[in-house]
């Protein structure tokens, strides 16, 4: 099933026990189910365009594209933070978080059902960051060390809910998408910027159906350093955490090219260069 040459050997060494190892080069990790058997949740990597199956402590087959079903590439993490910047009525700004949902987390392609409350949806992209180890009171310099990989993640919120209530909790209290991959730091280094190896830049694309909303290169807010460092100030931060930057820049939904917010039916797809793609369907 696994072809030995020098490339494999390679990624087969990279390939450990640990639930979130160090990684000498950049891969991207993840979790999926063969078409041919849905009930048997596996993992591995992706490399030029195949996936490497491991059992956690070797290589043990090679699957194509099409006889996998992605999941998110992280289980159920423990937590989930959204980090925004608030400014107030003076133009201060304060860094804040809230938590969402880590049980309801679909992977890429995964279909999200509208609550029946709601008769449309809006939706925010977002980088995240996967924690390694545990740790508490970690300092920015620290984060490196502490850093599995970055992700995508789409939320999505209930306009109707949000129409007198713009605080209204329920309203941002539906599922989200998680992937392609986990993608580790050393395979994003062309994407960093500056001296700290956790601030990023993004050059984003997001299409609802064959509509693009909007097309993008920024550099993050903040380092994820930042945020780690402020999180776990607060409370530890766990292996599996995930820790989201504040949402890539794009209109709302209501005023974009598409006129309206997502409906049952309606394709997001959202790409972002090194990360990979992530599609999610309205149902």
């Amino acid at each position: 099933l696994f072809p030995v040459n020098q490339e494999n050997g390679e990624l087969a060494q990279r390939l450990t026990r640990s639930p979130c190892p160090r990684y000498p080069r950049g891969v991207k990790l993840c979790r999926f189910v063969l078409k041919e058997d849905p009930e048997t949740v596996r993992s591995g990597i992706h490399h030029d365009g195949r996936f490497f199956e491991t059992d956690g402590e070797q290589a043990i087959g090679i699957r194509d594209p099409g006889q996998v079903h992605l999941l998110p590439p992280i289980g159920l993490s423990p937590s989930i933070r959204l980090f925004e910047i608030l400014t107030d009525t003076h133009g201060e700004q304060s860094l804040t978080y809230r938590y969402a949902n880590p049980s309801d987390l679909y992977g890429p392609n995964s279909e999200i059902k509208l609550p029946e409350m709601a008769s449309s949806a809006d939706f925010d992209l977002r980088v995240v960051g996967a924690i390694r180890e545990t740790g508490e009171a970690v300092l920015s310099s620290e984060a490196p060390g502490f850093v599995l990989g970055y992700s995508l993640l789409l939320t999505f919120k209930a306009i109707d809910l949000l129409e007198d209530r713009p605080d209204y909790a329920p309203a941002d209290d539906l599922a989200g998408v998680l992937g392609p991959f986990v993608v580790t730091p050393e395979d994003l280094t062309e994407f960093t910027v500056g001296s700290d190896p956790t601030q990023l830049a993004f050059n984003y694309q997001i299409k609802v159906n064959d509509d693009e909303i909007v097309r993008g290169a920024v550099e993050a807010e903040m380092p994820f350093g930042q945020m780690l460092e402020f999180a776990s100030k607060v409370r530890r931060v766990h292996s599996a955490d995930l820790l989201a930057w504040p949402p890539l820049e794009k209109p709302a939904a209501e005023v974009s090219s598409l006129g309206r917010g997502v409906l049952p039916g309606d394709r997001i797809e959202a790409t972002v260069d090194g990360f990979g793609t992530l599609v999610a369907r309205i149902s």
